[in-house]
């Protein structure tokens, strides 16, 4: 039977969530007969999964690639072209118009939040996304925080009918295949005690992003310097990771008193299969569009403390898993670490619970919203 209907995706090609989202979102089309088509920007890296149809373009620039976009969209014809990340709407859709698909901005963060933050080349963005999205077909948000975002930003120019919701899905294979990938934490920090086992071994904590100031890094150095002082000693906390930040909170670490049971891992192309060997993520964003860690870590069966920032973290938490913390409270953080330490069979108990909380970006769910999204697209 042949597909009734054609999504396409484009998005930069550098690994690392994108290409998660890209491989779950092909799951959801093809679990309800969409054809699917992977329109990347960027290296020559390819998704180890075998997407049926993945173009790569010639252009390599955000800011040249419309007419070589244009011309892909001509010949492949989907209904409708999501774009992620942010940056590449603009371009998209002028390549849409000109070849006459419909095209949505797939928002996974809060644009104005992250101004000040973004490269100088990128400052001009929110003026092209207002003159640009007024011709989006649809203008999606990635959490329910994002969506209202949108809607304040652009009421007047995109009407509040066309801004919708649509999580990212995530493929569980995919996840699997990034933990076999990846340096098992045994491998990075051997002195560290076993993951389980042993009751007075530590508990492992980690955090997972750039270190950025919006990641609020700072925040959990501040609680874990809570938690010393209160006199916990039985845990361990690895970073992974890079960015701006580093040296700085490096420094507060040793400010701290803690650099003794805080390890930086830097940048990983694979880090899931460290993620596996912990204990607990913790995720202290002062604003988070969605979470794509967080999802991942409940996918592996690692429960989550994250901050109730705007964006996915409550989101997402909400179906179990995890918990939220006051954002940029690291008091209310170190109470939250303390008491796993006190009682572990609460970290059993929301061990149990995050396959649950992962289904929010279940491809099978995300492929539904997506054939409802296509079929108001034909009615129109």
């Amino acid at each position: 039977m042949l597909p009734s209907h054609h999504l396409a995706l484009f998005t930069w090609n550098h690994g690392g969530p994108y290409e998660r989202i890209a491989s779950g979102l092909e799951q959801a089309c093809r679990s309800f007969g969409v054809e699917f088509t992977l329109i990347t920007l960027g290296g020559a890296r390819k998704p180890h999964t075998a997407i049926a149809t993945h173009i790569q373009l010639r252009r390599r620039s955000a800011r040249t690639c419309a007419f070589n976009l244009a011309s892909v969209l001509r010949r492949t014809r989907p209904e409708l072209l999501l774009v992620s990340p942010t940056f590449l709407s603009p371009a998209a859709i002028l390549a849409g118009r000109l070849a006459n698909v419909a095209v949505a901005p797939w928002e996974g963060a809060f644009v104005d939040r992250e101004l000040p933050s973004l490269p100088r080349r990128m400052q001009l963005f929110p003026a092209l996304a207002r003159a640009s999205y007024r011709r989006a077909a649809l203008v999606l948000g990635q959490s329910p925080d994002v969506v209202e975002s949108l809607a304040r930003t652009y009421r007047g120019i995109v009407p509040s009918s066309r801004i919708r919701l649509l999580p990212p899905p995530i493929d569980l294979a995919e996840i699997r295949y990034e933990v076999g990938k990846g340096q098992r934490l045994t491998e990075l920090l051997p002195g560290l005690a076993e993951r389980r086992g042993h009751a007075t071994r530590q508990v492992i904590f980690a955090s997972l992003g750039r270190l950025t100031f919006e990641k609020g890094h700072d925040v959990l150095l501040r609680a874990l310097g809570r938690l010393s002082d209160g006199g916990y000693e039985q845990w361990h906390a690895v970073l992974i990771g890079d960015g701006p930040a580093r040296d700085e909170l490096e420094g507060l670490a040793r400010d701290m008193g803690i650099a003794g049971h805080v390890s930086f891992l830097g940048h990983m192309d694979h880090p899931l299969g460290t993620l596996h060997d912990v204990d607990v993520l913790v995720h202290p964003s002062r604003w988070e569009g969605f979470g794509v860690a967080i999802i991942e870590a409940l996918a592996i069966g690692v429960p989550v403390i994250a901050s109730d920032c705007p964006g996915g973290p409550t989101y997402i938490l909400a179906h179990g898993g995890g918990r939220t913390f006051p954002n940029g409270d690291d008091s209310a953080l170190a109470q939250e670490l303390a008491s796993l330490l006190k009682n572990p069979a609460t970290l059993a108990e929301l061990r149990a619970r995050t396959t649950t909380a992962s289904r929010v970006s279940d491809p099978n769910r995300i492929g539904a919203a997506v054939v409802k999204l296509l079929a108001e697209l034909d009615a129109t």
